[in-house]
């Protein structure tokens, strides 16, 4: 038993080629899903037309919004997130470019 738990907390120092641990990439997911369930929650933004990516707790909010006032509750939300760092914000406004 010792052994697995050994191996478990070894496995989650490993890191990938861009220095992220598994325990980096488990929080970054936990914001990510943390901060997209905030944005389908508020009744302002439209979240399924917004991409969260998180990288060692940086939001990336990216994709296309109606109004500049959907941009800012969109970054509002995610900078209340648990475990957010920082936001980047490359929402725009207007139409999306690709058809559905």
């Amino acid at each position: 038993m010792f052994s697995v738990i050994c191996a478990f907390a070894f496995s989650a120092c490993a890191s990938d080629p861009h220095g992220r641990t598994i325990g980096n990439k488990i929080d970054d997911a936990v914001i990510t899903s943390s901060v997209k369930s905030s944005l389908i929650a508020d009744d302002l933004v439209n979240a399924f037309d917004i991409d969260v990516d998180t990288h060692r707790g940086t939001v990336m909010l990216s994709g296309f919004v109606e109004t500049q006032n959907q941009i800012n509750r969109a970054v509002e939300i995610a900078k209340e997130g648990e475990g957010v760092q920082k936001v980047i914000n490359k929402l725009r406004q207007g139409q999306k470019r690709f058809p559905k």
